[in-house]
């Protein structure tokens, strides 16, 4: 089955254009003696502030990982908790994962968190903000480090560009596909043909990079 998913850059456009214009900060943070079994997290308008929100959506993941060969090893929800009305009941400072604040339901029960890495996120309303923390294998868990932030961006940037090599690679046989096609049923047969790395970062047929990028295929839209 053909995954309709946009390629990295159309979406990180997209998702940037929509963070920017609708959401505000938020803050979460761990507290200090959390521990995997019994882990809390602050919140407010800012760091160590008094002023919050109502909350309207809790989610803890792991994080979304790249491997060594640059396929994408998707994060998993561990905790899914929404809210469909603000309610002023759901105005917490201090959140316990696994204990729902009033106002809210769980979608998806919380479930142990194992030794690694996961991000903890909240909306209230418009304002939004995350965390990203590590369960080590004694039960302690701390924040991410500025450095292993950095680490990991380096490798999305890797998976990035090897996204766009493998997209322009694959229009350019596309290209070549429909310049060669004589009917109509030849032209469908080059829609439905995949020349992406499927493995690694994802399938995408040639109808897909007709219509997100038609200014490369000159007049067949």
């Amino acid at each position: 089955m053909i995954r309709r998913r946009r390629p990295l850059l159309v979406a990180v456009v997209v998702v940037a254009s929509s963070l920017v214009a609708c959401s505000l900060p938020y803050s979460i943070w761990l507290l200090p003696f959390s521990t995997a079994r019994h882990l809390m997290f602050g919140l407010a308008t800012e760091r160590d502030g008094s002023d919050v929100l109502p909350l309207t959506h809790i989610e803890v993941v792991s994080c979304r990982r790249i491997a060594a060969d640059l396929s994408e090893v998707p994060a998993r929800t561990f905790w899914l908790a929404l809210g469909w009305d603000t309610q002023s009941e759901s105005r917490v400072h201090r959140l316990t994962y696994g204990r729902t604040p009033p106002g809210l339901r769980d979608k998806i029960a919380a479930r142990k968190l194992e030794p690694g890495c996961y991000d903890a996120s909240v909306s209230a309303g418009a304002a939004s903000g995350s965390v990203t923390f590590r369960v080590l294998g004694d039960g302690r868990v701390r924040e991410s480090t500025a450095a292993e932030r950095d680490s990991m961006g380096v490798i999305m940037s890797r998976r990035t560009r090897a996204e766009i090599h493998d997209a322009d690679s694959a229009i350019e046989k596309c290209k070549a596909g429909y310049a060669a096609a004589k009917t109509a049923s030849d032209s469908s047969r080059v829609d439905r043909t995949v020349w992406t790395d499927s493995a690694r970062l994802g399938s995408y047929d040639c109808d897909f990079f007709r219509r997100y990028y038609w200014s490369q295929f000159g007049d067949r839209r």
